[in-house]
């Protein structure tokens, strides 16, 4: 009887859960098959942990032919080549650039520098900012699916959602664009010197940006913490004004180290993803100052820039693509109210984002 009562007390528990607790438990058993070494378990004891290499993704997308792209390409491993990449696909009309803006990892930085050589062509361009897929898709259909051919025909795009919707939703949407915009997904184009002419097919580039995982949360933290408190809710204010993981544990692990290591398995999905005419481009926060010099430097070895470049003239044309030098950060951390420190026990439940990161920024994926 006792097991019995037990039974259905837990039972009731687990059907009055709150919706967005739901979806975390969700995503923490596909994390859990995904890692089989971790477990989402508050009592965690500490051990070795083996990191794997490759981890393969159990989506649809894996069924699909890899060999139809290219494999992903990280800049750290290949700066030159991630640079020549992006170039390339700048004078390419073929050529699109979808990015996934991972929060807190320098994309509102890369935001602004693209859309000052590729203006927004919709004044009411998607702010969407979610990490959690059913919040992400309601984004979309409010403001992408209304203007599908305007985000992809652009040379670039930007949205901020999490990652599945990005690989699974997005970037479906737009090849399917391209296949009914131009025929066959191709796009004639005239080579007058050898008076013929060549079929060119659309394609992306899918980059985005992530970041160390403990200073990637200690900045969300932050963030939500001193930026915008009026607009928290009273839960939030508590434990920001507390600002202290041992009084409020179940909401930074909830918030913030199990939120993270979902972020970091949907970066690793875009990783992994194999979809034709695409490839993707990963780049760490610490080198996006490198990755802008690489760019100006590869554009003026191929004389595609001009070197006295004029800051107040929008570059739009191939002959003057420049990453023009921002002044000041794009999004400045605060630490006001709350300057916090992350525990060794809350890092330890943040083991799965830190394997992610591990296999970008050491072996990569294919």
């Amino acid at each position: 009887p006792i097991v019995m009562v037990y039974g259905i007390l837990s039972f009731l528990a687990g059907y009055h859960l709150p919706k967005q607790q739901q979806y975390y438990q969700q995503q923490y058993r596909e994390v859990s098959v995904m890692y089989p070494l971790f477990r989402f378990d508050p009592q965690m004891q500490e051990q070795e942990q083996v990191y794997p290499t490759i981890i393969s993704t159990p989506t649809a997308r894996s069924t699909q032919n890899p060999s139809a792209t290219k494999p992903p390409l990280g800049f750290h491993r290949n700066p030159d080549e991630f640079a020549n990449t992006v170039v390339d696909c700048f004078v390419d009309e073929t050529c699109h650039i979808f990015y996934l803006h991972v929060q807190k990892t320098g994309g509102t930085d890369v935001q602004r520098r693209m859309w000052r050589l590729f203006p927004p062509r919709l004044e009411s361009w998607c702010r969407c900012s979610s990490n959690i897929v059913d919040e992400s898709q309601i984004l979309l259909r409010r403001y992408f699916f209304k203007n599908v051919s305007e985000y992809c025909s652009a040379k670039f795009f930007s949205l901020e959602i999490d990652g599945r919707s990005f690989v699974d939703t997005v970037v479906p949407a737009c090849m399917d664009y391209y296949q009914q915009q131009y025929p066959h997904n191709n796009t004639i184009i005239n080579n007058n010197e050898n008076n013929h002419t060549d079929l060119k097919q659309h394609r992306a580039l899918l980059m985005t940006t992530y970041r160390e995982p403990i200073q990637q949360t200690i900045s969300q933290i932050h963030q939500k913490c001193n930026k915008n408190f009026a607009w928290r809710n009273q839960e939030t204010k508590d434990a920001c004004t507390e600002c202290s993981y041992k009084g409020s544990k179940a909401f930074w692990d909830r918030q913030f180290a199990n939120e993270t290591n979902i972020v970091y398995t949907r970066i690793q999905e875009v990783a992994t993803s194999h979809i034709p005419n695409t490839q993707v481009l990963m780049m760490d926060t610490a080198d996006l100052h490198a990755f802008y010099q690489a760019v100006n430097h590869v554009g003026w070895s191929r004389g595609l820039l001009k070197r006295s470049h004029d800051e107040s003239k929008n570059a739009t044309t191939p002959t003057e693509y420049y990453f023009v030098p921002a002044t000041g950060r794009a999004n400045p951390e605060q630490t006001s109210r709350c300057n916090f420190g992350l525990t060794s026990e809350m890092i330890r439940k943040m083991r799965p984002s830190l394997g992610v990161y591990s296999n970008l920024t050491k072996w990569g994926y294919k």
